[in-house]
């Protein structure tokens, strides 16, 4: 099956109208046409329906579409492990939400990794985590660390860590001579938080809100400014406890009650084969370990 004409039926699918298909993919409109109405006749079903207002699938069509792009995420796999091949090396390409906080499982894996892989190259992606799950289907990463995610079709989530969920705030907020603050309390400050990049962490966050009754009013903050904005005194944030390694002077850490903890967990491929990847995600594993029996570290194994 020619690859064309499944991703030509894809996007018209994805964009609901042959015009806009065809612009992103840099192909005529009439032969965009041709390629859907090629895949029809050899499945033999009428894929999508025409209207005044664009295209939509058919009932046939909306059952074969997760299968179609299922198809095209392993074609696009195959083409980066024949490019890896062909330059004659292994690559374990990790996704994860930027920046990390220094000296936790990202680093440490990789670290630990290359020293016992000398011949496999690590690539670590920023990747947000409501698109790692795409990422890893796609094959445009194979393994992902990300908070607090769960598995889903095709895919196997490890909870390698636990940690506090604290509140970020300036050294001299009247905040941090309270030791602890509840959450109406932080509720009360100007919230600087990556709810776009940070969909999981900001969705366990908002249920903690809600439990205590209290409404979070977030100002969406793109992730590498959130620490600079909070030191110079714009707001408040909520980070896991590890954030607090290798912070500079002017930030404070302090617990709140009510908060749920996070969880740093690993996903990757269900049936995955790649020996590079299977031992990078036991790398991760040992390096969870290696952390949680840290002494005074923040971390700690997931409870059951």
């Amino acid at each position: 099956m020619d690859p064309r004409l499944l991703r030509a039926f894809a996007t018209v699918a994805e964009e609901g109208h042959f015009g806009r298909a065809a612009a992103r993919l840099a192909v005529a409109q009439p032969a965009l046409s041709r390629q859907v109405q090629q895949l029809e006749r050899r499945l033999g079903i009428t894929l999508l329906e025409r209207t005044a207002r664009g295209s939509t699938p058919t009932a046939a069509g909306w059952r074969i579409l997760p299968e179609v792009q299922q198809v095209l995420a392993q074609h696009e796999r195959l083409l980066k492990v024949a490019a890896d091949c062909a330059v004659g090396e292994d690559v374990v390409r990790v996704a994860a939400p930027m920046p990390t906080p220094a000296g936790g499982l990202l680093t440490e894996t990789v670290r630990t990794f290359r020293q016992g892989s000398g011949r496999v190259r690590v690539e670590v992606l920023d990747v947000p985590d409501h698109l790692q799950a795409q990422a890893l289907r796609e094959g445009a990463a194979d393994v992902a660390l990300s908070w607090n995610a769960e598995a889903t079709d095709g895919l196997l989530a490890r909870a390698l860590l636990e940690e506090e969920t604290v509140a970020l705030l300036r050294a001299d907020h009247p905040l941090v001579a309270a030791g602890v603050i509840s959450l109406s309390q932080f509720g009360a400050q100007v919230l600087l938080f990556p709810v776009a990049e940070r969909r999981h962490c900001w969705r366990q966050l908002r249920a903690a809100a809600e439990e205590a009754d209290v409404l979070l009013d977030p100002v969406p903050t793109a992730p590498s400014a959130v620490l600079d904005l909070v030191a110079g005194g714009l707001g408040v944030s909520a980070v896991p406890a590890s954030f607090r390694l290798g912070a500079g002077a002017g930030l404070a850490f302090v617990p709140v009650h009510g908060l749920r903890r996070s969880r740093t967990t690993l996903l990757s491929r269900a049936g995955e084969q790649n020996p590079a990847v299977l031992s990078f995600i036991s790398t991760a594993r040992d390096a969870a370990r290696t952390l949680a029996a840290t002494v005074d570290g923040p971390w700690a194994e997931p409870a059951a």
